[in-house]
Protein backbone atom coordinates (compact mmCIF):
# COMPACT_ATOMS: atom_id res chain seq x y z
CA UNK A 1 0.00 0.00 0.00
CA UNK A 2 3.01 2.07 0.23
CA UNK A 3 3.04 2.72 -3.33
CA UNK A 4 -0.31 3.85 -3.71
CA UNK A 5 0.55 5.99 -1.04
CA UNK A 6 3.62 7.78 -2.86
CA UNK A 7 1.87 7.50 -6.24
CA UNK A 8 -1.65 9.41 -4.59
CA UNK A 9 -0.55 11.21 -1.65
CA UNK A 10 -4.22 13.00 -1.20
CA UNK A 11 -5.88 9.76 -1.13
CA UNK A 12 -7.14 8.00 2.09
CA UNK A 13 -5.08 4.59 2.51
CA UNK A 14 -7.25 1.53 3.72
CA UNK A 15 -7.22 -1.86 1.72
CA UNK A 16 -6.60 -2.15 -1.93
CA UNK A 17 -10.38 -2.12 -2.40
CA UNK A 18 -11.28 0.87 -0.80
CA UNK A 19 -8.37 2.66 -2.11
CA UNK A 20 -8.61 2.19 -5.63
CA UNK A 21 -12.12 3.22 -5.46
CA UNK A 22 -11.31 6.41 -4.03
CA UNK A 23 -8.45 6.61 -6.74
CA UNK A 24 -11.77 5.24 -9.45
CA UNK A 25 -13.62 8.69 -8.31
CA UNK A 26 -11.40 10.83 -8.71
CA UNK A 27 -10.90 9.88 -12.24
CA UNK A 28 -7.32 8.96 -11.66
CA UNK A 29 -7.42 5.35 -12.60
CA UNK A 30 -5.69 2.97 -14.46
CA UNK A 31 -4.43 4.40 -18.03
CA UNK A 32 -4.58 1.18 -19.46
CA UNK A 33 -7.75 -0.95 -20.23
CA UNK A 34 -10.18 -1.82 -17.14
CA UNK A 35 -11.92 -4.54 -18.75
CA UNK A 36 -11.49 -7.73 -20.87
CA UNK A 37 -13.70 -6.31 -23.73
CA UNK A 38 -10.45 -4.90 -25.59
CA UNK A 39 -8.06 -4.52 -28.45
CA UNK A 40 -5.14 -6.38 -26.45
CA UNK A 41 -7.28 -9.60 -26.42
CA UNK A 42 -9.35 -9.62 -29.04
CA UNK A 43 -7.17 -8.38 -31.77
CA UNK A 44 -3.57 -9.08 -30.83
CA UNK A 45 -3.95 -12.33 -29.10
CA UNK A 46 -5.48 -13.89 -32.01
CA UNK A 47 -4.08 -12.34 -34.82
CA UNK A 48 -0.62 -11.57 -33.36
CA UNK A 49 0.79 -13.86 -30.19
CA UNK A 50 -0.82 -17.07 -31.10
CA UNK A 51 0.00 -17.16 -34.68
CA UNK A 52 3.98 -16.04 -33.12
CA UNK A 53 3.73 -19.25 -30.71
CA UNK A 54 2.41 -21.05 -33.21
CA UNK A 55 5.02 -20.56 -36.17
CA UNK A 56 7.84 -20.98 -32.87
CA UNK A 57 6.28 -24.31 -31.66
CA UNK A 58 6.60 -25.50 -35.43
CA UNK A 59 10.15 -24.52 -35.22
CA UNK A 60 10.63 -26.17 -32.22
CA UNK A 61 11.51 -23.17 -29.97
CA UNK A 62 8.63 -22.55 -28.09
CA UNK A 63 7.71 -19.09 -26.08
CA UNK A 64 7.22 -20.73 -22.93
CA UNK A 65 5.89 -17.19 -21.30
CA UNK A 66 2.92 -16.45 -24.23
CA UNK A 67 2.19 -20.35 -24.17
CA UNK A 68 1.36 -19.90 -20.26
CA UNK A 69 -0.30 -16.54 -21.08
CA UNK A 70 -2.58 -17.80 -23.71
CA UNK A 71 -3.59 -20.57 -21.38
CA UNK A 72 -4.36 -18.48 -18.49
CA UNK A 73 -6.41 -15.98 -21.04
CA UNK A 74 -8.09 -18.56 -22.34
CA UNK A 75 -9.15 -20.45 -18.84
CA UNK A 76 -9.82 -16.88 -17.62
CA UNK A 77 -11.90 -15.96 -20.07
CA UNK A 78 -14.00 -18.93 -21.00
CA UNK A 79 -12.17 -19.20 -24.68
CA UNK A 80 -10.30 -21.43 -26.64
CA UNK A 81 -7.89 -18.45 -28.37
CA UNK A 82 -5.74 -20.85 -30.33
CA UNK A 83 -8.75 -22.07 -32.04
CA UNK A 84 -10.39 -18.85 -33.16
CA UNK A 85 -8.29 -17.21 -35.48
CA UNK A 86 -8.76 -19.85 -38.94
CA UNK A 87 -6.03 -18.27 -40.61
CA UNK A 88 -3.31 -19.14 -38.60
CA UNK A 89 -2.85 -23.25 -40.18
CA UNK A 90 -2.92 -22.30 -43.69
CA UNK A 91 -0.57 -19.02 -43.37
CA UNK A 92 1.73 -21.10 -41.02
CA UNK A 93 1.41 -24.28 -43.26
CA UNK A 94 2.84 -21.52 -46.26
CA UNK A 95 5.51 -20.15 -44.06
CA UNK A 96 7.16 -23.43 -42.47
CA UNK A 97 6.72 -25.30 -46.33
CA UNK A 98 4.42 -27.67 -44.70
CA UNK A 99 1.44 -27.00 -47.73
CA UNK A 100 0.36 -29.67 -49.02
CA UNK A 101 0.79 -28.97 -53.04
Amino acid sequence: MQHFHLTFPDIPIGNVQETMQRIAKRGRGPKGPVSTDTRNIAEDLHYGIVPLRELRRRRNMPLLLHEAGVRLLSVGLGADFTTENDMIGEILDEICGEANG
